[in-house]
């Protein structure tokens, strides 16, 4: 009877120690996926810029895309490439048709100039690039660094946020501004 007793606790108190169930949130899958993405802009019936991915991920619900090996072009009013941005992912706003590009940032502008920021965010309302974070921009005579930038997509404008430093070409060290 023992063996009984002891074999029944044992049965009540495995039966009553549950395993809790983890609860996975569910993959979002995109609506579409599209390989060998283009998106080309116009103003004024002007090419203005061109967007090209090699995989584009489209979500509904969110109104945006996940892109995979970015190449975005911009034009001038006579149909000139002004710069070229590549990145390794970007994303793209439906709205707005803002972009954000990550991974591997490099813009080259057609004067050479070239900017390496961790990320860009291209506001196509302001027809501007900005970024919050590290930057460089190597230019034929200096290379500047700082924390935060805001510039026309061709680097013939911009503005830096702080921590400016310049180091020119000659090995001649800029002040701090």
């Amino acid at each position: 009877m023992n063996r009984r007793l002891v074999f029944a606790c044992l049965l009540l108190v495995g039966c009553a120690i549950e395993t809790p169930v983890e609860e996975t949130e569910p993959v979002e899958r995109p609506d579409r996926v599209v390989h060998d993405f283009e998106l080309r802009e116009t103003l004024n019936a002007n090419l203005d810029w061109v967007l090209r991915a090699k995989e584009a991920r489209y979500y509904q619900e969110d109104a945006f895309s996940e892109l995979d090996g970015v190449r975005l072009e911009f034009f001038d009013a006579d149909g000139s490439t002004t710069s070229t941005m590549t990145s390794e992912r970007g994303k793209v706003e439906d709205g707005s048709g803002d972009m954000i590009a990550e991974g591997n940032v490099i813009l080259i502008a057609s004067s050479g100039d070239t900017l390496t920021p961790e990320r860009v965010h291209f506001e196509k309302t302001r027809d501007r690039i900005r970024g919050d974070q590290a930057f460089r921009l190597a230019k034929p005579d200096r290379v500047l660094t700082g924390i935060g930038f805001d510039a026309a997509p061709d680097l013939s404008d911009y503005e830096v946020k702080k921590n400016v430093r310049i180091q020119f070409r000659d090995g001649v060290q800029g002040d701090d501004l």
